[in-house]
């Protein structure tokens, strides 16, 4: 094996680091932030008589689209300032 395989190798392995890390705390988040909206919807009910559950369910998608958004462009953003090869070569010339 050449020492450059070895890197990239070496590299793609650090690289699923932060995705095992983040991964559990985002099904965690999302577990919690559902089980806690209906309280959340009847604390506000018992404060101001009225029920609101669609606005705190829109709210919540507004945040989550808004989440998503910005993770894109983050990861973007960091795979443009770490100088990954980002090419695409022909499949018959990787091989030769």
């Amino acid at each position: 094996m050449r020492d450059e395989n070895r890197v990239r190798i070496a590299h793609t392995s650090t690289a699923l680091i932060p995705g095992l890390i983040v991964a559990p705390l985002l099904v965690i988040t999302g577990t919690i932030a559902g089980a806690v909206l209906p309280d959340i919807c009847d604390l506000d009910e018992l404060e101001t008589g009225q029920r609101r559950e669609g606005l705190f369910t829109a709210v919540q998608g507004f945040v989550s689209k808004l989440e998503i958004s910005l993770a894109v462009v983050l990861v973007g953003y960091v795979v443009s300032v770490a100088s990954v090869d980002t090419t695409i070569g022909l499949r018959w010339q990787a091989m030769s």
